[in-house]
């Protein structure tokens, strides 16, 4: 991708509309250049926003990139040409905002939009997201890897360079997308916790079940001594307590069928004795009762002649008793007849009485059917005249309601019409306040505006004043340092003096030494000295007691030699030190002239300005509101008015035309009021009532005289027939009666004595008596005769013996049975324990196995592997790729650093066992074969390494990318910290890197890159905001 031109409008620090032509700088390298905070950044930003819709940072989207110098009619939108493989494609992308209606006051929402205009110069077809999603394919990277391989920004890889091994792997996690890795970790670990868990919880459940075994008391010392080893244990081994429980109940199943086949024989022997026992008491039981039942025969057998006796006068007095319903039926019969008799004549004589009533009423009812059908038609005629009438006075009624509602009305629109016309007064006077507010505000919008871009630079001011203050105390403790290094520099210098004295004294007495050898061996007088050549000698050297060896004199030449490079590595530490503060220094004042004065009191007046602004801008927006609120109110209030005066006219006129009607109804009454003409009307109705009353009341009493007449004839004829049947009933009652007394032979004293007899309670008693008696004497007879024939043998000896041995029996019975149901229960437990065991065992044994290939995995892949280096698995990825970058890097850093430096990662076997690992970065020194932390880095040193990691870091990203090819590469910063000779060689690393077919972008303020490069993009801040233009120079 190859930038050719970038249009911004209205965007970020830019107000108006800026355009951008790349095509300008060409190949290499180009500066873009400006003060802090002028919008160099910016540009970057918008070529990000356009392609992506989010700035480079992505911290900001679109709907915050809006310029505070825009104006109201100005739109916010971003538009870039580029080219791609030889094709050229341009995107034009708009943000969310808020913008000034075009019509009315108040603010709208501007959607967001993006356009993408294709090679052929057709226009994409779809919605922004699907344009977005077009635009990806078209460059083949995102927006993270786009700001990866496109810019450089110093302060994220001076940092990636100083990371941690950790930190380095949350930001190689973020740009490899090497979280999956992660995960698969945090997953293995997850389901290892969960095995884990599952089988401590099956041993638990395994020791609870040990722990429920009850041994019966006829398990032996040695399952005792096992099942108590078992509940000791710590850790089960497997399959042990399932094997100690199968034992067990094997043998709880033996002793349960022991004991079932004892109980079996117990319970036979039981039975026999039984059943003999119950054969020995029947026949004992047998014998009693037969005596028993024989004496209270002979005792009931004596009374048989008094019951006898008995029985025969309640029998006699049964039968008179059974006579009395027949003479009873024969009397009531006669009673019948006689009341028959009466009925029939009584009946009689209301028929005559009723006959004559029926005749007065029918000559009654006659009359009054005559005078009715005579005045009726009079009386219906006249009453409707009445009710016409009485129509008229009704609807005159109706009228004169309606007209004083009318005119109640009429007189309510006038009092509404008044009350409108106050409320158009006051909603006019309302507006125009609310008018004057809004003149105010948006007289003061501009001041506001600028006042809050001023504040933003002040904002900008007080950051660097802070960042200079950290900056400042840093250069302080540098100082202090340096202090300090130039003490221990007095000190080494100290010791080298010190040493170079002793090597000197060392040396001049060795020398000395060896002329005192040189006397004593080769000196003779008469020949000469091998080195003045004197032939006499008169004082030749002495030999010292305690000369040095040459030894001796060799060591301290080379403590005095390493003692100088102490110095001079020191020295030349101090030295560039010295001119590293003083340079840093500088640059300190420089930016800190650059501060404007009383910042605070600044701040503080502005800070009250803009409130009292903003206060007015509040003031402006609620009465823009009020105000639109109150013309609506005062447009319903105008037209209100209007509805209410045509609502008076219309009613005026409905009270005109009810009134004329009125006055015609007037004329065609007849009463003088209708209080009159319903007085008439009542006295005519009642009188109509009155006589059809009269009429209906003749009428019921013929109706009713001729129903009691017919009654009286049907009653008459009832009665007779009801005397012809009684006196038949009483004919036949009376025949029967006769027959019956004569069957009875009783005479009348015998008949009534019995009859009297049968009621008192010696007869009720003797008939109970009687019966119960003959009863319980047939049931003695039978008793005795079936005891006659039934009677055993019995041995009272025999039966002792049988009770004795039957309470043996059940008692046996009783332990046998405890004991057997104790090992039955025990059986049962330890059934179903072994069963949850057995199932405990086989489901342990599975997990233990999944948890043992987890265990492993999980150790592998966290690095945590036992005599293994720590490094997981996300790491172990993202070191193939750091090797990758750093490769890359090193390709421009050995060039950067003279071919002095190489930067590498440190060796998996140099990183120890402590703690995670496996990012740490190291620098190596080629002059001496050693690596040191890439922290020693000098600033300088620091700036260019991070400048070839970040390079690197491109290569690799656009290589993960496919076949993506970046032509153009932002760098942003960092080149203050660099010396005149390094930044030059930067510059040609640049150049090199961009060649003949990319171009590369430095963003930077420092001044001597001006200088040393030709091709300028500069951006100028002003009122209305960022301004960009370029300067070409050969």
């Amino acid at each position: 991708m190859k930038p050719i031109c970038l249009t911004m409008c209205a965007f970020g620090s830019y107000g108006g509309k800026t355009v951008i032509d790349f095509t300008k700088a060409g190949r290499g390298v180009f500066l873009i250049t400006g003060d802090t905070g002028a919008g160099k950044t910016t540009i970057f930003d918008g070529i990000t926003f356009a392609l992506y819709g989010e700035t480079s940072g992505g911290k900001r989207d679109g709907r915050m990139m809006r310029s505070q110098y825009a104006g109201s009619e100005d739109e916010t939108y971003v538009e870039f040409t580029f080219s791609y493989r030889g094709e050229i494609y341009t995107v034009f992308r708009s943000p969310e905002y808020m913008r000034e209606k075009k019509r009315g006051s108040g603010l709208v929402k501007a959607a967001a939009r993006v356009e993408l205009t294709l090679p052929d110069g057709t226009a994409f077809r779809g919605k922004n997201r699907e344009t977005d999603k077009k635009i990806c394919e078209i460059m083949g990277i995102d927006r993270e890897q786009f700001t990866q391989i496109s810019m450089i920004a110093q302060g994220d890889f001076l940092r990636l360079l100083h990371a941690s091994s950790e930190n380095r792997k949350k930001i190689f996690s973020t740009i490899f997308h090497t979280g999956p890795c992660r995960d698969a970790e945090e997953e293995l670990n997850k389901k290892r916790k969960q095995l884990k868990d599952q089988i401590q919880a099956g041993e638990e459940r395994l020791r609870a079940h040990v722990r429920s075994i009850r041994l019966t008391e006829e398990a032996g010392s040695e399952d005792e001594a096992r099942l108590e080893k078992l509940c000791r244990e710590e850790v089960l081994p497997p399959g042990e307590a399932s094997e100690f429980l199968s034992e067990l109940l094997c043998k709880e199943q033996g002793q349960l069928r022991t004991a079932d086949r004892e109980l079996a024989e117990l319970d036979d022997s039981l039975q026999k004795a039984l059943e003999e026992n119950g054969r020995l008491l029947k026949a004992a039981e047998q014998a009693r009762q037969y005596e028993e039942k024989k004496a209270e025969l002979r005792r009931e057998e004596e009374k048989e002649a008094h019951y006898t006796a008995w029985k025969a006068r309640y029998e006699e007095a049964a039968k008179a008793y059974g006579m009395r319903p027949y003479e009873s039926r024969y009397l009531e019969a006669e009673r019948q007849t006689a009341a028959a008799e009466r009925s029939r004549e009584a009946a009689e004589k209301a028929l005559s009485e009723a006959e004559a009533g029926f005749s007065e009423a029918k000559q009654v009812l006659l009359a009054a059917e005559e005078e009715f059908g005579r005045k009726e038609p009079l009386y219906r005629t006249e009453l409707l005249k009445l009710e016409q009438e009485e129509k008229d006075w009704r609807r005159k009624a109706e009228l004169e309601t309606e007209a004083a509602e009318r005119r109640a009305q009429s007189e309510e629109e006038a009092k509404r019409g008044l009350a409108l016309k106050e409320r158009k007064e006051k909603l006019e006077s309302a507006i125009g306040e609310c008018e004057r507010k809004i003149q105010a505000f948006s007289e003061a919008a501009p001041i506001l505006a600028e006042l809050e871009h001023s504040l933003k630079e002040l904002a900008a001011f007080e950051e660097t004043a802070a960042r200079l203050k950290e900056e400042r105390k840093a250069l302080e403790t540098r100082k202090i340092r340096l202090e300090a290094m130039k003490r221990e520099q007095e000190k080494r210098i100290q010791a080298f003096s010190e040493a170079e004295r002793l090597y000197q004294e060392l040396q001049e007495q060795f020398f000395r030494e060896q002329a005192g050898i040189l006397a004593r061996d080769r000196l003779k007088d008469g020949f000469p000295c091998p080195v003045c050549g004197a032939v006499s000698h008169p004082a030749p050297a002495a030999l010292a007691e305690s000369a040095p060896t040459e030894e001796e004199v060799k060591r301290a030449s080379a403590k005095r030699e390493e003692k100088r490079g102490l110095c001079e590595a020191l020295g030349t530490e101090i030295t560039k030190e010295m001119t590293g503060i003083s340079e840093k220094e500088r640059q300190l004042c420089e930016e800190e002239k650059r501060l404007p004065e009383n910042m605070a009191e600044k701040k503080e007046t502005m800070e009250r300005r803009r409130a009292e602004l903003l206060l007015l801008k509040k003031e402006g927006t609620d009465a823009a509101e009020t105000g639109k609120s109150l013309g609506e109110e005062l447009e319903r209030t105008k037209k209100s008015m209007q509805d209410c005066r045509l609502s008076e006219e219309l009613e005026k006129a409905a009270v005109l035309k009810l009134e004329e009607e009125i006055g015609k109804l007037e004329k065609q009454l007849f009463f003088r009021s209708k209080e009159a003409l319903l007085t008439e009307k009542e006295r005519l109705e009642q009188e109509l009532r009155r006589k059809k009353a009269e009429t209906e009341a003749a009428r019921q009493k013929e109706k009713q005289a001729a129903e009691t007449a017919s009654s009286a004839r049907q009653a008459c004829r009832s009665a007779e027939e009801h005397l012809i049947l009684r006196k038949r009933e009483q004919e036949e009652a009376g025949s029967t009666w006769n027959q019956v007394w004569k069957d009875s032979g009783f005479t009348r004293e015998q008949y009534t004595a019995s009859l009297a007899w049968r009621e008192t309670e010696e007869a009720r008693e003797a008939g109970a008596q009687t019966e119960e008696y003959f009863r319980r004497l047939a049931e003695l007879k039978a008793a005795v005769k079936t005891l006659e024939t039934g009677l055993l043998e019995a041995s009272e000896e025999r039966a002792g013996e049988l009770r004795e041995e039957i309470r043996k029996l059940r008692e046996k019975k009783g332990s046998l049975e405890k004991k057997r149901d104790g090992i039955s229960a025990a059986v049962q437990n330890h059934e179903s324990i072994l069963l949850q065991m057995e199932t405990e065992e086989r489901e342990s044994g599975g997990l233990i196995e999944a948890f043992l290939l987890y265990d492993g995995l999980w150790q592998t892949a966290s690095g945590n592997l036992k005599g293994k280096v720590k490094i997981d698995f996300e790491t172990y990825v993202q070191r193939q790729y750091f090797e990758k970058i750093l490769t890359a890097a090193n390709r421009r850093f050995l060039k950067l650093s003279d071919g002095k430096l190489k930067l590498k990662c440190r060796q998996l076997e140099d990183m120890g066992g402590q703690g995670h690992s496996g990012l740490e970065l190291n620098v190596y020194v080629m002059a001496t074969g050693k690596e040191r932390d890439v922290k020693t880095l000098s600033g300088g040193e620091s700036f260019l390494a991070s400048l070839s990691l970040a390079l690197g870091l491109s290569d690799v990203v656009q290589s993960q990318a496919g076949a993506v090819r970046m032509e153009a590469m932002f760098v942003d910063e960092g080149f203050g910290a660099l010396d005149d000779e390094t930044r030059e060689l930067a510059v040609r690393v640049l150049h090199d890197l961009a060649g003949d077919e990319r171009m590369v972008g430095i963003i930077s303020h420092v001044n001597e890159l001006k200088a040393q490069i030709g091709k300028k993009l500069i951006v100028t801040k002003g009122e209305q905001g960022s301004r960009a233009a370029w300067s070409i120079e050969d």
